[in-house]
């Protein structure tokens, strides 16, 4: 049984609720920054392979910061055995680690360039916003057949919708006004907004 191991982390209805949409269909959850959208990849992970509708997950992270910040969650939250990949290792090497764990986290570059070594049902694409254009997150979901997708991120610009909806899922919202969200708003909160650099 994979399940959350740390008694402090109690999930809040709007993370919940989020988990029944990702349950129901492949989704993407925007959520505020600092209001647990990680928790809900976690849940979501204890959920599928606890249904067995998955085997293994894969979770892309965008840099090796957030691989190592997000593996050492998921070990210090729950009992599900995360492994962690960087493109940093000799490939021979990597080729090796790739089947250990029930889940792995790795960057989407990383997972793409070993696309062939790839053995996962399911992925969480965090920081899902960047998967548009030639980004190596688009590459992967464009070339490789997960049955089970979530998407995380805090911003889906109106411009890239049409295309993460396409490679991930439906798209849910939870602003800082949702008022399951309001009271749990951090004192430093601030908005994120994404748009173009004119180069100038």
């Amino acid at each position: 049984m994979f399940e959350i191991t740390n008694e402090n982390l109690k999930p809040r209805k709007y993370q919940l609720d989020a988990l029944e949409k990702a349950k129901k269909e492949n989704a993407v959850i925007c959520l505020p920054t600092g209001t647990g959208k990680t928790l809900v990849g976690l849940m979501w992970a204890c959920h599928l392979l606890n249904e067995r509708k998955a085997k293994r997950i894969l979770i892309l992270e965008p840099s090796r910061f957030l691989v190592n910040q997000i593996s050492d969650y998921f070990a210090r939250n729950s009992n599900i055995k995360a492994g962690k990949l960087y493109g940093t290792k000799p490939k021979e090497e990597r080729a090796r680690l790739w089947d250990k764990g029930d889940v792995v986290v790795t960057t989407p570059q990383t997972a793409f360039n070993d696309i062939d070594w790839l053995d996962f049902d399911a992925v969480i694409v965090d920081e899902c916003h960047h998967t548009t254009g030639e980004h190596a997150y688009a590459k992967l979901m464009q070339n490789y057949d997960f049955k089970h997708k979530l998407g995380l991120s805090a911003t889906i610009p109106a411009g890239k919708e049409e295309e993460i909806r396409r490679y991930i899922g439906e798209i849910y919202r939870w602003s800082w006004n949702h008022p399951d969200v309001r009271d749990h708003a951090p004192e430093w909160y601030g908005e994120v907004y994404d748009a173009e650099f004119d180069g100038n």
